[in-house]
């Protein structure tokens, strides 16, 4: 048996060139990626953008007091505020400063890159979480603070207001694991800022007050995972947890009044960590719009309250010496998250 070749014309040559090159062009690295993931997992990459916005309602809290808040003591720290000016006890505390809960924005906006990766942004922010306080000293004593306040007549009342703000920014980089696993890495900013003033009366008359101001501005990494924990139809449950590392830049501001004004301010610059559990459940009602609410929780360590600088507040410290402020406290965020999503 002989097998012959035939010269074929240059135009047949170039007509089955012509053919034959678009089956030899080699696929974009998306497409590598996406026919190389396909045989592992669905591609999240279906629609790349995602944007998820939302209401949180949130209560703040210490840590410890989360655990053990059958006390009725709901506060962070253990620093006394308010003092009976006779037995030196303490009528007002850290811990008997109750926020309210109050509402806030919870929005995400996320960006599937790849198959295997994406990146995200996220905005939190709680602002005027409030909390307020009313005391009157017993017949014939006076209300001792740190440096003391009022004229030591008695009796005498202090209304105590606490303000704070809560704003978090953030920026990560995603990993696909698989389609129910996802990695993140990433940087945020925290700000967490509280006002508290106490003003003093005597016979119904503002007699003295004093203000402690805290500014906690937190730099750092973080990383975490999400992953979907339950599917049934249209109805997923996810899970999430972060962790990192901050330096926190912290300041405190200091003003009294009682006759004279005094006022100084502190800062210092520490480490703080960060700690954040999430728990959501979502119903996809179109196929781009899902509805969904959960539990969420933020949790703070190393930072500075204003609660906690009536003892740091000495009209001896001078500005700048780190002897006037106090970075020692934890404050957890906790409430619930109602939110809708959507892809495109």
């Amino acid at each position: 048996m002989s097998v012959q070749f035939t010269r074929l014309p240059m135009w047949a040559a170039c007509g089955l060139l012509i053919t034959i090159a678009p089956l030899c062009t080699t696929a974009t690295a998306q497409d590598d990626i996406e026919l190389a993931t396909e045989s592992l997992f669905d591609c999240p990459c279906d629609d790349p953008w995602t944007v998820r916005a939302g209401a949180v309602y949130l209560d703040r809290t210490g840590l410890k007091a989360f655990f053990t808040s059958f006390d009725g003591e709901y506060g962070e720290g253990e620093c006394s505020i308010l003092f009976n000016g006779g037995t030196n006890q303490a009528m007002l505390t850290s811990q008997m400063m109750d926020f309210d809960h109050r509402w806030g924005v919870d929005i995400t906006v996320a960006r599937c890159v790849n198959c295997f990766e994406g990146w995200e942004a996220r905005y939190l922010g709680v602002g005027n979480m409030e909390s307020t306080a009313f005391v009157v000293a017993p017949a014939g004593i006076a209300i001792a603070t740190n440096p003391p306040l009022g004229s030591g007549n008695a009796p005498e009342q202090a209304l105590v207001s606490l303000v704070s703000n809560l704003n978090s920014l953030e920026f990560n980089q995603q990993q696909h694991a698989s389609d129910d696993l996802n990695f993140l890495f990433g940087f945020r900013w925290i700000q967490l800022e509280d006002e508290m003033r106490i003003n003093v009366f005597y016979l119904g008359a503002l007699n003295s007050r004093l203000s402690d101001g805290t500014r906690n501005n937190l730099f750092g990494v973080q990383t975490g995972v999400n992953g979907v924990l339950y599917r049934l139809n249209n109805f997923t449950l996810t899970g999430s947890a972060k962790c990192g590392l901050f330096i926190n830049a912290a300041s405190h501001d200091f003003n009294y009044t009682n006759g004279a004004t005094v006022s100084f301010t502190d800062s210092e610059t520490d480490m703080s960590v960060m700690g954040e559990l999430m728990l959501m459940g979502d119903y996809q009602v179109a196929p781009n719009f899902s509805i969904g609410g959960g539990f969420q929780m933020l949790c703070l360590g190393g930072v500075a309250v204003a609660t906690e600088q009536p003892a740091n507040s000495s009209v001896n410290i001078g500005p700048g010496t780190g002897q006037g402020i106090n970075v020692d406290t934890d404050v957890l965020y906790f409430g619930f998250n109602l939110h809708f999503t959507v892809t495109r």
